[in-house]
């Protein structure tokens, strides 16, 4: 036992704290599944800055590495990093 209690139920996640990132994570994954196309199409409808819009296409689309993008658009590792995870976390929230 926990120093929270017992464990939920098998399959019973609504006390986890980590159930929306959990939950995030496997619908995430299933992005490998959509073609660069449908992505692409996401990354419109869903991210307002056109900057961040061209960084996540190369990243997602493009498959650039973080060090790649930090160069190209002058910003820190970090910083790209951040509007990445951001940005497919803003995507594919819905699917």
């Amino acid at each position: 036992m926990g120093p929270f209690g017992a464990p939920p139920e098998k399959g019973v996640y609504h006390d986890d704290p980590h159930h929306t990132r959990r939950h995030l994570a496997a619908r995430m994954r299933k992005e490998k599944h959509y073609s660069n196309y449908r992505v692409s199409a996401l990354i419109d409808e869903y991210i307002h800055s056109a900057r961040n819009r061209e960084i996540l296409r190369d990243k997602l689309v493009d498959d650039l590495s973080y060090d790649e993008l930090a160069g190209k658009y002058g910003l820190s590792y970090d910083r790209v990093k951040t509007i990445v995870r951001e940005g497919r976390e803003e995507v594919f929230a819905n699917y």
